[in-house]
């Protein structure tokens, strides 16, 4: 797959073009590829840089309608993004050099971690998301922007068919049947289970069902559908999206048999009570004895897998209705499902998800660089390798923990927990003060590296959070003999993503240059990190404060 981009909004002197090797990729496993660089005369650079980067991205669209003065109605439409980076690892292929007039190769290699996200997306003209990964390559020390991408898919982990099934029961229970929210027409009794709740796109996902009609009203049909429901949110907006992703109707009223056919008579209150513990019972003993109706609904192909961060969730439910007539009500069971990724299957075949709109800066793919005379080979570079790990999710979602004192304290006292007590905090300053003056969460806090430290600065939302965690942090750190280096705020600013990401980074520079112990002397490895815009907000400023 030859992802090819032009490079600024005039090439100029330069052409680049990412080429990767294959269209999709397994984790865990190797990317492999090339950054093309044709250089029509000679070019001086600071430096080359290889990025690979994940993220997931949400697009909100909506309207809003208002009259005017003079009774004209005016529509708005109004757009929100979300941004949430799940990889972002930068090297060098070449710095400080000047490239002659020729045919550049740079050939790198990107080890791809376990447990990786795979690529997906949703897309309709209100929601829309996408889990995406590239590789960016960019010549920094031009006087054009010289930057170019090429995205391409990671597939889920082969899962095979003997991964443990998730069994659900919903215990019988009994239900008033009323027309119109009025005027009782005796009542209806329910039960339903499956062998598992875990299906696969393509598939079929089964139920057995066992009811008792003891009403005056007929069930007309047994309807079974699977929702799947997709959250995306973005500068504090959510947007929901539902659809049907598998449907069925079975059988007719005339099958269901006596369960089904309605009474001539509704029962007396004293009849129900004497009745529906029998009943209950009844219904009961004939799921556990598999001596109940058992039906299939296939799901579609094109269903996303359950997932469920910070920025995206999507869910997935059974809907399980006994049908009446209209002005009803209608028993209903619900089993929550977890739907697998369909490109986890090795006998699937993958489809390609849709890409984001380009980042701004980006020009889309393009012709690749010119072609060289026949006989003439490229310059190649020194092979390059991208190790990836694995980061951990810092989505909203309250985890999973044993019902123990112990357990719970182990997950507050962690990295994990401290990263969700500073999203959840009122305060930023006083949560690490709480952390700081306690010897298990100062361990925490001293136990940060690099990557984690970028992590917990990206973590916040609002810009002043984001900068008095840089700060703070990294105060605890040298006050606790570790040494701050420059890589601290590389990580910060790497992992910087916000709306305002220019702003951010330049203030993150300007707040936590003067802590690090490495400069001025590693400025430039820093300021290689920075756009032409960006180096010159903070050069001032480090001559000064350094």
């Amino acid at each position: 797959m030859k992802g090819f981009g032009a490079v600024g909004p005039n090439s100029g002197p330069v052409h680049m073009g990412i080429e990767i090797k294959e269209k999709f990729y397994r984790s865990p496993g190797l990317v492999e590829g090339k950054v093309h660089c044709h250089c029509v005369s000679d070019v001086n650079f600071t430096a080359i840089v290889l990025k690979f980067k994940g993220a997931e991205r949400t697009h909100l669209h909506w309207t809003t309608t208002s009259e005017n003065k003079n009774d004209h109605t005016i529509t708005r439409h109004h757009r929100s993004k979300g941004i949430r980076m799940l990889a972002n690892r930068v090297t060098t292929l070449s710095k400080f050099g000047c490239l002659s007039a020729g045919h550049y190769e740079f050939p790198f290699q990107v080890h791809l971690p376990a447990g990786i996200d795979s690529s997906s997306s949703f897309v309709t003209d209100d929601t829309s998301f996408w889990v995406v990964y590239w590789m960016e390559a960019e010549i920094v020390g031009l006087p054009n922007v010289t930057k170019t991408q090429a995205y391409f898919t990671i597939l889920g982990e082969p899962k095979g068919e003997s991964k443990k099934p998730q069994g659900y029961f919903v215990e019988p229970f009994l239900q008033d049947v009323n027309f119109c929210r009025c005027g009782g027409r005796g009542f209806m009794a329910l039960g339903a289970k499956t062998d598992s709740v875990r299906v696969h796109p393509g598939r079929n996902f089964q139920a057995s069902i066992c009811f008792q009609n003891q009403s005056t009203t007929k069930i007309e049909t047994i309807d079974i559908r699977i929702k799947q429901t997709v959250h995306a949110h973005a500068d504090g907006r959510t947007h929901t999206a539902e659809q049907i992703v598998g449907e069925t109707t079975m059988p007719d009223g005339k099958e269901l048999g006596e369960a089904a056919k309605k009474l001539s008579r509704k029962f007396t209150q004293k009849e129900k009570d004497s009745a529906s513990s029998s009943i209950l019972q009844h219904i009961h003993n004939s799921l556990v004895s598999n001596e109940c109706l058992t039906y299939a609904v296939p799901v579609e192909r094109t269903a996303l897998p359950t997932y469920s961060t910070s920025l995206i969730k999507v869910s997935h439910t059974a809907e399980v209705v006994l049908r009446t007539r209209k002005f009803i009500t209608n028993p209903k069971v619900v089993f929550p499902l977890i739907v697998d990724d369909p490109s986890s299957q090795k006998d699937t075949q993958p489809t390609l998800p849709q890409h984001p709109p380009l980042e701004e800066g980006m020009q889309a793919p393009t012709d690749p660089p010119p072609s060289l005379p026949e006989g003439r080979n490229p310059a190649t570079f020194p092979l390059t390798v991208i190790t990836v790990e694995k980061w951990p999710d810092v989505a909203d979602e309250p985890a999973t923990v044993p019902d123990s004192g112990q357990a719970r304290a182990a997950a507050k006292w962690s990295f994990e927990g401290l990263l969700k007590a500073l999203k959840n905090s009122i305060s930023v300053n006083s949560t690490l003060k709480r952390y700081a003056d306690d010897s298990r969460g100062r361990e925490v806090i001293l136990s940060l590296g690099t990557q984690q430290y970028g992590l917990a600065v990206a973590a916040l939302a609002m810009q002043s959070d984001r900068l008095d965690v840089a700060v703070t942090v990294a105060r605890i750190l040298k006050s606790g003999g570790k040494d701050f280096t420059s890589e601290f705020i590389i990580s910060a600013i790497e992992f910087e993503a916000s709306e305002h990401e220019s702003q951010m980074k330049t203030g993150l520079v300007i707040v936590l240059a003067p802590l690090a112990s490495d400069l001025p002397k590693n400025q430039q490895e820093l300021l290689r990190h920075l756009s032409a815009s960006e180096q010159q907000g903070v050069q001032d400023v480090l001559t000064k404060r350094l």
